[in-house]
């Protein structure tokens, strides 16, 4: 039996590959606990946790899998919480690869946060934006033929896994090693030339991407010429030679040439050439009472990316082009760049853009993006303030939407005309409330659906900061938004709120001897949801857990669903 001892800076250690038995903590100053992986029999593997109670060991969790091997056991903080979770790697074999789960300890017992699927994975530490925080990274390579491996480097962000491109130019060096020995065993492999490249770029090794990719051109096989033309494009932009060609051709194209769809079709005719697609709004005027002594500036905004990858709502590149008299500006916010202005990939313009005269003589932007384009879950509005001082030549980030208050999932968001007042409507899909996790929250649904008031707060002149406060947050009267609240009313002794949300209150008593209580909360419970009309009114049924084969039925008393009676 081998205890984790600690390495590096914190206090469990990072090990890459962790003993089949071995003594741990979940805290430096936690309970020894015994983690221990086996194999039942050659087709069944299984992992348990161990803690020495009075009646001696007692099993804390344990969990089997089918068709696989363990491939490793492993503590540390991926999470950010100052303590580490456990990373359990289930190996189903070199072609289907391994699945990650991600386990948090409760001080109840180990919960599990999240999954993912990998073939190689690097649990590290990496520097970038937030330094070495302590907090590892998941630098996660995934099959796509032979040895060659797509990859990317996760951080835990808002409860979800997202990519961490500061950290690129920390990682990358080590997939350039590897895909430049890949290319000196096999150089007539065009996948090896791509993955150098695009390792190369994150690596901020442009222009030997540019060599890498002239090399997979002259090559016949996977992947396309459109993946190929992706990277190129992120290699242009990086070394400022791929905007200029956007800006050559609206400079061309010039303010009083046409109409909107005129720039558009254009501007399409021009990109498509290339094997690009171009996403652009015109902005041609403000409002009527704009003031004669701002100059209004036309404005066009702009994604691009190859056309494959903009049909899957990928961009490389988001543009502010604007003209001030005859004068060309620009001003291009790179995907690869996202960790500064949070504009990556999947982000894309959707819904208004308006412009206002701003404090000062200033001028203003303000920019709806979907941070899920073309996504299962889009749409998911983002939105951006951006001000222009007089006399300036760029746009300046004054804020934008973040944090767990901005509820925008399936979200729509509108913005008033003097950029005041921005109203969300979105649903409870993916929102890191808690209340979330009660039920099984799919994409479809079930869901709680929410009306959210933005109020700008600002200094009042050109170079004063912004900001916007939710002034009001408001969840719609539904039968499923009810359920949802009485469970976790009920489940954390709030009997006074259950009652509130019950027709009678002897209903409160029989809700808890069927099993409508969660201990802990949070646990993922099933429900019927045939038809999402029953997300309104109901009746509901749970199909799992203590209560399962319940179903509920509502009544609405004036702006309120209540709860009205239990069958099973």
């Amino acid at each position: 039996m081998t205890e984790v001892a600690p390495t590096g800076a914190t206090a469990w250690g990072a090990l890459a590959r962790t003993p089949a038995v071995q003594t741990i903590r979940f805290w430096p100053e936690g309970e020894l606990l015994i983690l221990a992986g086996y194999r039942r029999d050659p087709g069944r593997a299984g992992a348990m946790l161990l803690g020495r109670r009075a009646s001696g060991w007692e099993k804390l969790w344990s969990e089997e899998q089918d068709g696989c091997s363990i491939e490793r056991l492993q503590l540390a903080d991926v999470l950010g919480e100052g303590k580490p979770q456990l990373l359990v790697g289930w190996d189903a074999g070199p072609s289907l690869g391994g699945r990650l789960e991600v386990l948090s300890w409760t001080g109840n017992g180990l919960a599990s946060v999240a999954v993912l699927v990998y073939h190689r994975l690097d649990v590290v530490d990496l520097s970038g934006t937030y330094a070495r925080d302590g907090r590892c990274e998941l630098a996660v390579w995934t099959k796509d033929t032979g040895d060659a491996y797509p990859v990317e480097v996760y951080r835990w962000y808002e409860g979800r896994f997202v990519p961490a491109p500061d950290t690129y130019g920390t990682y990358y060096p080590e997939v350039v090693d590897y895909y430049a020995q890949r290319t000196r065993e096999h150089p007539d492999v065009r996948a090896y030339w791509y993955y150098l490249a695009l390792a190369q770029v994150r690596a901020q090794e442009e222009r030997a991407a540019l060599d890498s990719l002239a090399r997979a051109r002259a090559l016949n096989g996977h992947p396309g010429d459109a993946a190929l033309f992706l990277v190129e494009g992120d290699a242009l932009c990086v070394l400022g030679r791929y905007g200029d060609a956007l800006a050559d051709f609206l400079r061309d194209f010039g303010p009083a040439a046409g109409g909107s769809g005129d720039l558009l079709g254009r501007l399409g005719g021009w990109a498509g050439k290339r094997g690009l697609a171009v996403h652009a709004v015109r902005i041609l005027a403000g409002p009527e009472n704009w003031p004669r002594d701002v100059p209004r500036p036309t404005v066009v905004l702009m994604d691009w990316a190859p056309a494959e990858q903009a049909e899957a709502g990928m961009y490389a590149a988001h543009g502010i082009y604007w003209w001030s008299g005859d004068r060309l500006y620009s001003q291009v916010l790179y995907a690869a760049d996202a960790s500064g202005h949070g504009l990556g990939q999947t982000c894309a313009l959707a819904g208004q853009a308006v412009l206002a005269p701003g404090p000062g003589g200033s001028v203003e932007l303000g920019v709806v993006y979907d941070e899920a384009a073309g996504g299962s879950g889009s749409p998911r509005p983002v939105f951006y303030l951006w001000r222009q001082p007089p006399g300036g030549d760029s746009w300046r980030l004054l804020w934008r939407s973040s944090g767990p208050e901005w509820r925008n999932s399936h979200g729509k968001v509108t913005i008033s005309p003097d950029l005041r007042r921005i109203t969300v409507e979105s649903d409870s899909w993916l929102v890191p409330d808690g209340k979330a996790e009660i039920f099984h929250e799919s994409n479809p649904g079930p869901h709680r659906h929410f009306v959210d008031t933005w109020v700008r707060r600002d200094g009042g002149d050109a170079y004063a900061p912004v900001r916007y406060d939710r002034m009001e947050a408001e969840t719609l009267p539904s039968a499923y938004a009810t359920l949802v609240d009485f469970v976790v009313a009920l489940s954390t002794g709030a009997e006074a709120r259950a009652r509130e949300l019950v027709a009678d209150p002897p209903l409160v008593d029989e809700a808890r001897r069927l099993g409508l209580v969660q201990l802990p909360p949070g646990q993922r419970w099933m429900l019927d949801f045939p038809d999402p009309a029953v997300e309104t009114a109901g009746p509901l049924t749970i199909l799992d857990g203590p209560a399962a084969g319940v179903t509920v039925s509502f009544v609405r008393r004036g702006d309120a669903w209540l709860m009205a009676g239990f069958s099973r």
